[in-house]
């Protein structure tokens, strides 16, 4: 266990610039679609209403811990596992698996739930519907529970020790796959939404050049000594 978990150490370790990477890039790429609005505007529009929401009125923390919890339940699903009890109460979550592994532990953090509910949603009515007069209020819903799931996980790591973290297989590396994996949804929305003006292999390179120059970096502090 300690082997796994030193591990896991060295991995985030090695994840760290990858991260750092992926956070400049990921930033790089909102701003280009703030300065360039030529995809979607009411996804903007959502997205930046959720902090004003916050701020102005109260924390939706209720909904972010029900999500929170059935994310959990869920991807105990996909692995195979069952759901023996689950509670939600205006401050705190519970929910008990027959085993759990890191996928389940920090899916909550990774996944935006009811980001990704709407946009299946989305697509299947359009399947069956046109949704041309509709299409801008769910994307702006859309960006909307995407900001709720940054700006809440963001806040219960900052503010709340979580035990998930050390489940998983430890805090450094906890926070390594949340970052990398949450640049990556923000990364496929903008995708989804600005796809002309946003292009996921440039995307991708900006996180491969920034790692690389890094490690370059440090190989040529080593031959200077």
């Amino acid at each position: 266990m300690k082997r796994r978990r030193f591990f896991r150490f060295l991995l985030a370790f090695v994840l760290l610039p990858t991260a750092f990477a992926a956070l400049m890039a990921t930033a790089k790429a909102f701003g280009m679609a703030l300065k360039r609005p030529t995809g979607n505007v009411p996804f903007l529009i959502g997205f930046f209403t959720y902090p004003l929401f916050q701020w102005i009125f109260f924390r939706p923390l209720r909904v972010y811990i029900f999500g929170h919890e059935l994310t959990h339940a869920l991807a105990a699903w996909f692995s195979g596992l069952r759901v023996r009890r689950f509670s939600v109460s205006k401050t705190k979550g519970h929910v008990l698996l027959t085993g759990s592994n890191t996928f389940i532990a920090l899916a909550p953090y990774c996944i935006p739930l009811y980001a990704l509910f709407l946009i299946v949603l989305f697509f299947v009515m359009q399947w069956f519907t046109q949704l041309n007069s509709y299409g801008p209020y769910l994307h702006a819903l859309v960006g909307f529970a995407l900001a709720f799931h940054f700006f809440l996980t963001g806040d219960i790591l900052w503010s709340k020790k979580q035990s998930d973290l050390s489940q998983a297989g430890g805090v450094f590396f906890s926070l390594m796959i949340i970052i990398l994996s949450n640049c990556l949804v923000l990364g496929l929305a903008l995708k989804l939404f600005f796809p002309h003006s946003f292009f996921l292999k440039s995307y991708g390179m900006e996180w491969w050049t920034g790692t690389l120059s890094f490690w370059k970096g440090c190989y040529a502090l080593v031959q200077r000594n």
